[in-house]
């Protein structure tokens, strides 16, 4: 797609096509475009806290239950594995914040397949700086699931929605997307020590500011 934010504007709006209705638990602290999507679809996208007891209400069964695991949080990023499976239908899982290669990313994964949970993970690429400035703009979209599991009939359905909603919207990437130096190396090399310098410098900031 054309963009992290794209990728998963597709996403929801390809489980609304199919399900008709979203409700989404998510950590509080994820990304602030991210909540704002969400809350603009108010009357079909519901949010609710990231907790085991909220996961136990009833949703209609128009309803698709998405658990939203996004990278960028602070604090409670492993609170999804207090989760029960059988109150979710999908995760959602926004991995822009960890290298490609993260073990972090593996763990989530390997969750969400254990569980019997297909795992939607939507990416940003190419940031340049903790600003979140980008060399182009260049989103991705990988669906995941074990193909025993009840879900391999209906994931299919979404992933066609989810590949028309990139079409009609207009949101897919362009060759002008695509940072010529991605792939590389030495390109590997500078993005971890940029992480390893952003993890550094906030944690000095928050001692300082404690």
């Amino acid at each position: 797609t054309g963009s992290g934010m794209s990728a998963i504007a597709a996403v929801v709006v390809a489980l609304l096509r199919v399900r008709g209705g979203v409700r989404v638990q998510a950590a509080r602290g994820c990304y602030g475009e991210t909540r704002e999507l969400l809350d603009g679809l108010r009357g079909q996208v519901a949010i609710i806290p990231l907790s085991s007891r909220a996961a136990t209400v009833d949703p209609s069964r128009d309803t698709a239950r998405v658990l939203l695991i996004d990278s960028c949080v602070s604090r409670g990023f492993d609170d999804y594995r207090t989760l029960s499976a059988a109150d979710i239908d999908v995760v959602l899982f926004d991995t822009t914040c960890f290298w490609q290669r993260s073990a972090r990313i593996r763990r989530v994964v390997e969750w969400a397949l254990d569980a019997r949970l297909p795992i939607v993970l939507v990416r940003s690429h190419a940031k340049l700086d903790s600003l979140g400035i980008e060399y182009g703009r260049l989103g991705s979209i990988v669906f995941a699931w074990r193909a025993s599991d009840d879900s391999s009939r209906t994931l299919p359905t979404l992933v066609r929605a989810t590949e028309d909603s990139v079409r009609l919207y207009g949101v897919a990437a362009i060759p002008a997307h695509f940072p010529p130096f991605t792939g590389t190396d030495d390109y590997r090399q500078c993005s971890a020590s940029r992480t390893a310098a952003i993890i550094r410098s906030t944690r000095r900031m928050a001692r300082g500011l404690s």
